[in-house]
């Protein structure tokens, strides 16, 4: 927020100021006079109403910057003489009511700005497209996002192919991201455009090569109702995809289908998806994307501070698309851990006990 927040303003609901023109036309009044709210509000509280409404914790951070009307501007009470000869403030109860997070006016223009965002934004930082097989299995999974109602989707950074794809697939490309001494994109700077760059209620960061149903979209609604603090995550199903997919007609139930018949369900070992309100995990360490423990960190995070890690697995089918690792140095014979080349059975998860999303606490 510019300035420090504390400059005012008076602000007129749009039906409350048509009205006040309407009988202001109908008066005999004649003199210059200012409608409005007689209300004042800093811009610190207006940030609060705000949050409040949307059931969110904020942080303000004030920074220097221009501020217009820095110092209070005094809005003279709207009044206007009727031809009854009554004066009778345009916005009547709106101007004295007490506040203003429950104000039905300020509740209105939140649900019409809400009904205008998308409940889930699902971000990603693939991998380039140059590997003629990666790139069809993440343009599988990304279309597959596409597919899903009411939600938005970016893919981080500017490797080869990453722009090029989002335009072709009509999605949000941000590229730049900060990155390791390798190259690597960060998680914590991963999780940060996930935030800045989305107005969603609801975020999701996926692996490039996942495919996501409408099962995901319905438990994260089920489980955003049910409380406030949450991750939401699971087990995934291995296929082997070598194909563009078609996404026309019931593409679900045909996946669902193959996956029935060819597929594999993976261990609790990898973690593919994570699901949680854009409130949450806004400082996450300086891990490093598509390598070990930064996904074990997330539900250890959600054990240890809110509580709530739920596991979904059976309730959502989530797909990971094989591919080789060619990306990570001695491909599968090898992982890393913190910057260190690791032997597969080495490393250790941090043991989380995963909650299922019928659970009530």
């Amino acid at each position: 927020m510019w300035g420090d927040g504390e400059q005012t303003r008076s602000f007129c609901y749009i039906e409350d100021c048509l009205e006040g023109i309407y009988r202001l036309m109908r008066s005999a009044h004649t003199s210059p006079l200012n409608l409005g709210s007689d209300r004042m509000v800093t811009i610190n509280e207006l940030a609060q109403i705000i949050a409040k409404i949307a059931g969110i914790q904020i942080t303000i951070k004030h920074i220097p910057g221009p501020m217009a009307y820095a110092a209070a501007i005094r809005i003279i009470p709207a009044c206007a003489r009727c031809s009854n000869g009554n004066h009778v403030s345009p916005l009547r109860k709106a101007s004295s009511a007490p506040i203003p997070g429950s104000s039905s006016r300020w509740l209105r223009n939140w649900a019409w700005i809400a009904s205008r965002m998308a409940f889930l934004t699902i971000f990603t930082a693939p991998k380039p497209f140059t590997n003629p097989h990666i790139a069809v299995i993440q343009r599988n999974a990304i279309q597959s996002w596409k597919c899903l109602p009411d939600v938005d989707v970016i893919l981080i950074g500017d490797e080869a192919g990453i722009p090029e794809a989002a335009k072709d697939l009509d999605v949000t490309n941000v590229a730049e991201v900060n990155r390791d001494e390798k190259g690597i994109p960060q998680v914590s700077a991963v999780m940060e455009i996930g935030h800045k760059h989305s107005d969603s209620p609801i975020l999701c960061y996926a692996n490039a090569d996942m495919i996501l149903m409408s099962d995901l979209l319905k438990a994260a609604r089920r489980v955003s109702q049910m409380a406030k603090d949450f991750l939401l995550v699971g087990q995934r199903w291995d296929l082997d995809q070598s194909d563009l997919l078609d996404f026309s007609g019931d593409w679900e139930s045909r996946l669902r289908l193959d996956v029935a018949q060819r597929g594999r369900f993976y261990s609790p070992w990898g973690i593919d998806y994570f699901v949680f309100p854009r409130h949450l995990y806004t400082n996450v360490p300086n891990f490093t994307i598509g390598r070990p423990a930064w996904d074990n960190w997330m539900v250890y995070h959600a054990r240890t501070t809110f509580g709530m890690a739920i596991d979904a697995s059976r309730d959502v089918l989530v797909i990971h698309q094989n591919h080789d690792y060619s990306h990570l140095p001695g491909q599968q014979a090898a992982l890393w851990l913190g910057g260190r080349q690791i032997e597969p059975g080495q490393g250790r998860r941090p043991e989380a006990r995963l909650q299922h999303p019928g659970y009530q606490p």
